[in-house]
């Protein structure tokens, strides 16, 4: 064999090329596909469910919500339509104080036609204006929804 018949004969040099760059651009392609779907997992976050809730409000004294030292006024709230929530990912708010309450809410599930009652303890006064929240927490606590919203009727 002649050494310079060796470097002249390029008959197999165009199929090698050709598959050694189908396998380049296959497995770049399976890297960018893994990341990308990888990638998106890791990010899918957990949408609030979609509830409707009906607030009601007793005032203790004749006075309605101003007098904080009544210590009885209450409100009640139901779940009136929507999606069912687990207990442990919903909090309420009376000004951004967490309160504790009664009532079907303290069930694993909060469904429609389940309600929850606060009286007021000392935890938190209810008062003209005060904003009521129920707030919803995804799974992961990274997430938090304002799924309900009342006023406390003034006077």
């Amino acid at each position: 064999m002649q050494l310079s018949t060796l470097f002249e004969d390029e008959q197999a040099v165009s199929p090698v090329i050709g598959v050694i760059l189908m396998v380049a651009v296959t497995v770049i392609l399976a890297a960018v596909i893994g990341t990308f779907v990888l990638g998106l997992g890791s990010q899918v976050q957990q949408s609030a469910p979609t509830a409707n809730f009906e607030f009601s409000y007793t005032p203790a004294g004749g006075d309605g919500f101003t007098d904080t030292g009544d210590d009885n006024d209450q409100f009640t709230v139901e779940h009136t339509s929507g999606q069912s929530m687990e207990r442990s990912r919903v909090v309420v708010q009376v000004e951004g104080t967490e309160v504790g309450g009664s009532g079907d809410w303290s069930d694993t599930t909060i469904s429609v036609g389940s309600s929850f009652s606060y009286t007021e303890d000392g935890t938190a006064a209810l008062e003209d204006g005060d904003v009521i929240r129920i707030i919803w927490n995804s799974a992961n606590g990274e997430t938090s929804n304002t799924v309900g919203r009342s006023t406390v009727p003034t006077s």
